[in-house]
């Protein structure tokens, strides 16, 4: 009966949160909905220009590039791309 107790609080344990706040898709210890890289593991949630993007996963990290539009996607972000025709410049 104990261990079947001791079962039960411990499923509890680990349902509840995940309830609550979703999930760590990424397993930085920052739950999806708060975090800024759900996809990337980014534990310090270092965001630089402040766009909403965290810089582990942000294409143009030191200019705010809110819709992540990447013309010829090439990586860099359209805010700081300095050839956005050219795809093998950055």
């Amino acid at each position: 009966m104990v261990r079947k107790i001791r079962c039960v609080l411990l499923l509890a344990l680990l349902i509840v949160p995940v309830a609550l706040f979703g999930c760590d898709t990424d397993m930085d210890g920052i739950f999806d909905p708060a975090d800024n890289c759900p996809m990337v593991a980014n534990f310090n949630q270092l965001d630089s220009d402040l766009d909403g993007f965290g810089d582990s996963c942000d294409n143009c990290p030191n200019n705010a590039n809110v819709d992540q539009e990447d013309v010829d996607q090439d990586g860099a972000g359209a805010a700081c791309d300095s050839n956005d025709l050219n795809p093998f410049v950055q």
